[in-house]
Parts: C-alpha cells; structure tokens; sequence
C-alpha cells in the first residue's frame, strides 16, 4: 500500500529543485573533506643513493602501446640508461600477489631513447610520402601553415 502511495506522487518543480540543490551540497561537501589516504606525499630533496659502479636505480614504467604500463628499473650511470630491468618489489611465493614482468619490447626501451633514428624536433614532409624528406621546423614557424582561411 505505501509503494502505491509513494508511486504516484507528484514531483513539482520546486521539489526537483530542492532536490539537486541537497545532491549539489553533499557532492561540493565530499570534496572539501580530505581523507587520510588522499594526501599525497612530498618529495625530499634527499640525493639518490649510488652502488660501487656510480650506477643509480631509478623507477619508471613502460610505455610502450600495449596499454599495461609494467613497472621497470631502469639503471642509470652518469646520466645515461646502462640497462632495463624488471622491477623485483613483490614476492613470487605469495598466492595473488604475482610479479609484473614487461615484455621484451619494454626491456628493450634503452634502444628507442638512443636510436639515432628517433625525431627529436618538430618536423615537415617536404616531398611525396615515404621519401624521408623532413624539414626541421625552428621556433614558431609551423603556426601559418596550420591556420585555415
């Protein structure tokens, strides 16, 4: 009987009013109070440790185009990736909490930061497609050519 009930009241327009202003409040309310996990933590200015060889650890992830963003440690000696490694931060032995490796194509992203191969600066095609004739493009130059008239 009260389902009856409830289900053929009517909604005015001010009650709909009321309404989202009462969910307006509670959304701009929840966004004001900071939980303790939501802070984030700041960074020091601590110098990175180095081993024996002058190498340091740095953490990264791949970012290749599989879209899985896989952890990896990335060795680097006077500013220069010496090699790629997996990150080791979970334990194998424990049941559900299983290793990420990357695949070979995100140990192997040393190669694509050094390839000589790799375009550095904003470039045009200057003849036909697939030629490789490119043009180095300096300061504010490529902005007429892409303005429409």
């Amino acid at each position: 009987m009260e389902i009856k009930k409830w289900l053929n009241t009517t909604i005015t327009r001010r009650d709909a009013i009321v309404a989202t202003a009462k969910v307006g409040a509670a959304v701009t309310l929840s966004q004001a109070i900071t939980l303790p996990f939501a802070t984030t933590a700041q960074a020091q200015d601590t110098p990175i440790p180095k081993d024996a060889n002058g190498e340091t650890v740095r953490h990264s992830a791949c970012l290749v185009n599989c879209g899985s963003r896989c952890p990896l440690k990335v060795i680097v000696k006077n500013d220069r990736i010496v090699r790629i490694e997996p990150e080791d931060a979970k334990d194998d032995a424990v049941f559900g909490e299983h290793q990420i490796r990357p695949c070979l194509r995100g140990r192997s992203s040393r190669w694509r930061v050094y390839s000589p191969d790799r375009i550095k600066y904003p470039m045009k095609r200057v003849g036909k497609r697939g030629e490789g004739n490119l043009n180095v493009f300096h300061g504010m130059r490529p902005r007429p050519l892409l303005r429409r008239n």
